[in-house]
């Protein structure tokens, strides 16, 4: 229990660094996007972040639940990167790849961390 306690600080502590970096570039992608006044505030960003990471975390969650292997739970989160993250450049009007590819990559790379943690400590 310890060591599934330390995996999951770990990729907590993971995708809270990933997370900020990918809303500071948003940030800047979306002030060279458009004018400061239109930019989204504080309250929405932070519950668009909140809702995101519930609906993605319930696909790998209902995947662990269902299928009981990593395979599978790894390839659920991938499905829910590629929907939250095809939503959020959706809903932002976002016309560039660039965030896309990034928020994708980002969490890909906090995927394998988790997946390596929990590899080597058999967990």
């Amino acid at each position: 229990m310890l060591l599934v306690g330390i995996s999951a600080i770990v990729a907590g502590a993971l995708s809270m660094a990933i997370g900020e970096y990918v809303s500071v570039s948003a940030q800047k992608d979306a002030e060279e996007a458009v004018e400061a006044a239109e930019v989204t505030n504080p309250f929405h960003a932070a519950l668009s972040s909140c809702l995101s990471f519930i609906f993605g975390a319930a696909i790998p969650f209902t995947a662990a639940l269902i299928f009981n292997n990593i395979i599978s739970v790894v390839l659920a989160v991938i499905i829910a990167l590629l929907i939250t993250t095809s939503l959020s450049t959706y809903i932002g009007n976002v016309k560039s790849l660039k965030p896309f590819i990034r928020n994708l990559t980002a969490g890909i790379i906090a995927l394998g961390v988790g997946v390596l943690i929990n590899t080597l400590f058999g967990v």
